[in-house]
């Protein structure tokens, strides 16, 4: 599979794009797990309490929430039709 431009990126949405042997971890084990294809998206977010009381509010189920970087905070919710959702805040 030739490189993608950006770091793994497509467009100015940075869309990841993940395949077999190019990652480690949990993202490797889903990979294993569930094969090639959408498994999760995420959404930046300025207000993480708002927008996880509106998630909550249309059924969706906090998974987790916690820093996910410098500066910044994650709330994961569990999937629908098998795709994680994620909201992020950066300060």
């Amino acid at each position: 599979m030739p490189a993608l431009p950006d770091g793994g990126f497509v467009g100015r949405e940075r869309l990841p794009v993940l395949r077999h042997g190019a990652v480690r971890g949990p993202a490797a084990e889903r990979l294993a797990k569930l094969g090639e294809g959408t498994h999760a998206i995420a959404f930046r977010c300025s207000d993480l309490e708002r927008d996880i009381a509106r998630a909550r509010s249309v059924g969706l189920e906090l998974l987790r929430r916690g820093a996910c970087g410098p500066g910044a905070q994650e709330a994961e919710f569990a999937p629908e039709a098998g795709v994680i959702v994620k909201l992020v805040q950066r300060a």
